[in-house]
């Protein structure tokens, strides 16, 4: 619910749909679950440290990261589809919906590793760090995603988008 108001507040255009799929995938994924990580996430709440424990950590960034590219697959598909009739706002705030989960969940296990290093947690964050930057990196390299941002560039609202926008 908390992620559709946030849709709505972003002004997120109805041609882009799969950020409710992503609502609605993240929101009953955290109520069928007990981890704090993906509670602080999904309400979007400082994390419950004091809950946190490190057998949280893995499923938690590898659901978080296999939504975040199945939903960049999505998003890829529509982009290409309305090439190169594309605006801002279909291609930013939905790359921004969808990275979050992963991004302050990867935030948090960096903040433990500051705080509360171990070990185990050491463990833990060698073998997720390659799949996070693995994912990351797919959107960067991601050519429709490329061509999404050209036709943004190239199209009649490039000037009337803010500095910060373009």
């Amino acid at each position: 619910m908390m992620l559709r108001s946030m849709i709505a507040a972003r002004g997120v255009t109805r041609s882009v749909r799969l950020t409710r799929s992503l609502a609605v995938r993240f929101a009953s994924a955290a109520a069928t679950t007990a981890n704090p990580l993906v509670e602080c996430v999904r309400e979007r709440t400082l994390p419950p440290f004091e809950r946190l424990e490190i057998s949280h950590i893995e499923p938690a960034v590898k659901d978080a990261a296999a939504d975040y590219t199945r939903d960049l697959r999505e998003l890829e598909r529509s982009l290409a589809s309305q090439l190169p009739d594309i605006k801002w706002d279909q291609v930013v705030n939905p790359l921004e919906l969808q990275s979050d989960p992963l991004g302050r969940m990867w935030g948090v296990v960096g903040h433990l590793m500051s705080v509360r290093n171990s070990d185990e947690l050491r463990k833990v964050h060698d073998e997720l760090q390659q799949l996070v930057i693995q994912t990351f990196t797919e959107t960067s390299q991601s050519k429709t995603l490329f061509d999404a941002y050209q036709a943004v560039r190239n199209g009649s609202e490039w000037e009337d988008l803010t500095l910060a926008q373009q």
